[in-house]
């Protein structure tokens, strides 16, 4: 297996212990596709990036409960941000984990 500097930092980060909300893999082949799609990654790079990242995660976390659903609603309809972000920052709050990511706000 390939490895890739953003999957070693996401395996530093999480300590082993990555948990990604459900939408994580739509997400990384959105990401990884717009990329493509831009010519900054070959298809055969991207194949290796959604394996190598796919790794990474320890546990991906099951579908949303209705319950779950509000209280992203809320998170994004309070603090603002995207309803896919705020899918990682209530999963965070309701595991007492820390988010890892790029994006300041949040």
């Amino acid at each position: 297996m390939q490895r890739t500097n953003a999957a070693d930092a996401l395996r530093t980060l999480a300590n082993s212990e990555f948990v990604a909300p459900h939408i994580f893999g739509f997400e990384l082949r959105n990401g990884l596709l717009r990329a493509e799609r831009q010519k900054r990654l070959s298809s055969v790079a991207t194949e290796l990036a959604i394996a190598d990242l796919l790794g990474a995660v320890v546990h991906l976390d099951d579908p949303p409960s209705p319950a779950i659903m509000a209280a992203v609603l809320e998170i994004a309809r309070v603090h603002g941000p995207s309803f896919y972000d705020a899918c990682y920052v209530e999963l965070a709050e309701r595991t007492g984990g820390e988010l890892a990511s790029r994006d300041t706000p949040l």
